[in-house]
Parts: C-alpha cells; sequence; structure tokens
C-alpha cells in the first residue's frame, strides 16, 4: 500500500497520478491520467492496494504446423500441381499458389493442374460455362495462351491426357484413375 503525498496524488513522477475514476456508469479499479500542473481536487482520497500474485504455468494453444514436401529439379520441363484445400481457399495458401504458377506460366515449362476437390473456387476461370466439378488443365508453351481443359464429373472417370515435354518428344498417355 502507498501513503498519499500532501496533494492527494500517489508518489511517482511530478507529471503522472494515480487515481480512481468512473466511466459511463462502470467503476475501474485504477487509471493512469496525465496531469499538466493543473489544481488538483481538494483531499482526493486514493489507495491501491497491490495483491500477490503468483505465475501459474499454463499450455498455449499452438498453430498447427503443416509439413508441406516437395521435389525441386532444376532443369523443369512440366511441373504437375495436384491442388490442395490451401491452394483454392482464399488467402494467403492460394496467393501463394497463384505467385508460383505466375512464375512457372512466365518460364519455358509446362504445366499441369489437377483439381480433384469440389469445394473452394477453381484457380483458372472457364469461359465457356461448362459445369464441372473437377478438372484437369494442361498447359503446353507451345501452345500458350491457350490450354487444354478436361473437365468431369463424378459420374464420368477422370479423363487420361498426354503429358507435356518437350516439343521434340513424344508425349506419354497419363492414366491417374484411382
Amino acid at each position: 500500500m502507498y501513503n498519499k503525498s500532501a496533494h492527494g496524488a500517489l508518489p511517482g513522477p511530478p507529471h503522472i497520478a494515480v487515481r480512481r475514476f468512473e466511466f459511463y456508469g462502470c467503476v475501474a479499479d485504477v487509471a493512469v491520467q496525465n496531469t499538466q500542473k493543473t489544481a488538483l481536487p481538494q483531499k482526493a482520497s486514493t489507495a491501491v492496494v497491490l495483491p500477490s500474485v503468483e505465475a501459474v504455468t499454463v499450455d498455449l494453444t499452438m498453430p498447427e504446423t503443416v509439413k508441406e514436401t516437395y521435389l525441386e529439379v532444376r532443369d523443369v520441363i512440366t511441373v504437375i500441381e495436384i491442388l490442395s484445400p490451401k491452394n483454392k481457399r482464399l488467402g494467403e495458401g492460394r496467393n501463394a499458389y497463384q505467385k508460383k504458377r505466375i512464375q512457372v506460366l512466365g518460364s519455358c515449362t509446362n504445366l499441369v493442374e489437377i483439381d480433384l476437390l469440389r469445394e473452394g473456387k477453381p484457380i483458372q476461370q472457364v469461359q465457356y460455362n461448362l459445369q464441372s466439378d473437377y478438372q484437369i488443365l494442361v498447359i503446353r508453351v507451345s501452345k500458350r495462351p491457350k490450354a487444354d481443359l478436361y473437365p468431369f464429373n463424378l459420374q464420368i472417370p477422370i479423363p487420361s491426357f498426354a503429358l507435356p515435354l518437350r516439343e521434340t518428344h513424344i508425349e506419354p498417355l497419363l492414366d491417374i484413375q484411382l
């Protein structure tokens, strides 16, 4: 407990006083106010009691760590991206994937995007009003800005497609049906 000074303020730096006050009918325990050499109210009674508090060890809720494994190859011919929920959900994950996608599309690398997720906004907006839950988009360097889109639904098996390689190589047919 502190003793009051002669002016009714608690000891401390001369420009700061600790006082009790009311705000919209709610009584606060303590407030710190800046005093600018104004006359203090007469005989204000203010007391501060410092309760004894000991630290308690608690468990924090930590953000979930997600490990994403990938293979990096220096001479990339084709990138095959199987879209994850993180890629399709609006926000940080989608933004990061779109930056990566722009980087691939700006290079001499083919891109295959496989979207087997119903939820989330498709990465590639289709102009032709094709209604499909799933899609495979094959983007060849030699055909840009055109691409081959394979739209399909649950009733239709996953379509096979030619995996783009270099122009002089034979493209193998890729069948990813489970």
